[in-house]
């Protein structure tokens, strides 16, 4: 294996630094710039455990850790190792297979206290089996010996759409509908998520990209490797699926309740939400109706032109009146319906946002006639799935997109 100093394939001269530089790097880490946070040593500490559990954590996270880039004219942001973890309770991790995957501590708190419970409903053997089911698999759970206070639970790495936007109107639309099926399943379940918004909804993306590159767990742009990440494919070329996150505000109610299922609570990442109280009791699916249907609302329609035919849909679901809204399913069966009506190349078209000047809108309409006619050369080869992705019969299982 070639030292990293020697190599220059996987580090050429433009990541390394001057004499000058380098001094500047090494009085800049021996002064603590890129030392391990107060979290992460807990995370540290631990990893003797975790490994013996089948969970290795990155070089960075080992006792004894020395950053990778003393020795060398290498600039540590291309070291792996120089990057920590953002979130104080998750953490990446490698399974002794090769797979990626999340470890969460989730603390022994009232707002926290069902929550493991809540994944171990989802995650049972009959509920996984339905297709439905867009709640993130559950992997394993533990407590560690000196720390019981709370419980380790273990997820899929998955990958949040800041790096990986959506960029064309069916991207959104395939969104839409899988986000509201899985919701429509977890209420049907008896599950409130009661957050269902931004970084609690993320996607599998592993097929954007060819087998074996993955992305960076917290660097955008960068693979595991650190290496420079290719180009993702479209989604209507992928099998990107979404799922629900963070069950930790989420309330389960048993399926034989009768009557008016209410809950109370103040926390959230929408603050928009009309009913929210610590005390005054409200019902927690017309919450998720909202908060889903204002997220699409305000990250996606009203930010772009041609979405505007998903309006209805939305602004039906984020009626002030929690009585007026429709539930998920009626909103679900709303989104279906214009999804089937929407004209083909329309809803294939690039997004298009309200504030993008006129040469910018002619160009890039122009790069979407040519992405257009791909798609169509592609025909005799992948038939129609990429041409009908969006539409409910491609996304959905055969007894929601009927």
């Amino acid at each position: 294996m070639v030292a990293p100093q020697d190599d220059y394939k996987r580090y050429p001269k433009w990541m390394r630094g001057t004499p000058d530089e380098v001094a500047e790097w090494t009085r800049k880490t021996q002064q603590g710039r890129y030392a391990l946070k107060t979290h992460e040593i807990i995370w540290r500490d631990i990893q003797p455990f975790l490994l013996q559990r089948g969970y290795r954590l990155r070089p960075r996270f080992m006792p004894g850790w020395t950053p990778s880039w003393i020795g060398t004219n290498i600039h540590p942001v291309y070291m792996d190792d120089s990057t920590g973890v953002p979130l104080p309770k998750v953490m990446d991790a490698t399974q002794l297979d090769g797979s990626l995957v999340a470890i969460k501590w989730i603390p022994d708190q009232e707002h926290t206290r069902h929550e493991l419970d809540i994944l171990q409903y989802l995650s049972s053997e009959a509920l996984r089996a339905d297709p439905r089911n867009r709640a993130c698999p559950l992997l394993d759970a533990f407590v560690h010996p000196t720390i019981p206070a709370g419980v380790f639970v273990v997820f899929p790495w998955l990958g949040c759409l800041i790096p990986l936007p959506l960029e064309y109107v069916h991207d959104v639309a395939d969104m839409m509908l899988q986000t509201f099926d899985g919701l429509s399943f977890l209420h049907a379940n008896g599950v409130a998520h009661r957050d269902c918004t931004i970084t609690k909804i993320m996607f599998d993306y592993h097929t954007l990209f060819a087998t074996g590159v993955r992305m960076h767990p917290h660097r955008s742009g960068l693979t595991e490797d650190m290496g420079d990440l290719p180009s993702p494919r479209r989604r209507c070329k992928a099998r990107a699926r979404y799922y629900f996150i963070d069950f930790g505000l989420s309330v389960r109610f048993d399926l034989t309740t009768v009557g008016l299922r209410l809950a109370v609570g103040s926390h959230g990442r929408d603050h928009s939400v009309p009913e929210l109280s610590p005390t005054v009791p409200y019902d927690p699916f017309k919450l998720d109706v909202y908060i889903l249907g204002n997220y699409f609302l305000t990250d996606y329609i009203s930010k772009y032109k041609n979405l505007e035919f998903l309006r209805p849909v939305v602004e039906a679901m984020t009626r002030r009146d929690p009585a007026e809204r429709p539930t998920i399913d009626d909103a679900l069966e709303h989104l279906k319906e214009v999804t089937r009506k929407r004209n083909g190349v329309l809803f294939r078209w690039r997004l298009r946002p309200k504030d993008e000047n006129r040469v910018l809108c002619v160009f890039w309409d122009v790069w979407s006639v040519f992405e257009e006619l791909y798609l169509w050369t592609r025909v005799p080869v992948c038939g129609f799935r990429e041409i009908s992705f969006g539409r409910p019969h491609r996304v959905l299982a055969p007894s929601s997109s009927s």
